[in-house]
């Protein structure tokens, strides 16, 4: 993983067999919350963070909400995180 608990996106077949698995976040704390498909065969995940590094870009405050999306194979394409210098979550 990338730090403390970070998003974890699992993709498995019909069958229950393993696609691929992949983690994203920084140095702290990622929680997933919400995740949904998208048209293009990728996935956005929407959740909250407490990193500064890795795979967040900008750091809002001590928690924040961090919006993620992957293509069809798990690969980041890009990341935003929104919030306030208080506590937010998704």
């Amino acid at each position: 993983n990338n730090g403390n608990i970070d998003f974890w996106l699992l993709k498995i077949d019909a069958n229950g067999n393993k696609e691929w698995e992949q983690n994203y976040g920084g140095n702290n704390r990622e929680i997933i919350s919400y995740t949904e498909q998208t048209n293009d065969g990728g996935y956005i995940a929407g959740g909250y963070s407490m990193s500064q590094n890795g795979d967040v870009s900008v750091s809002i405050g001590s928690e924040f909400v961090w919006i993620i999306k992957v293509d069809s194979t798990g690969t980041l394409e890009w990341e935003k995180s929104f919030g306030s210098i208080y506590l937010d979550n998704l």
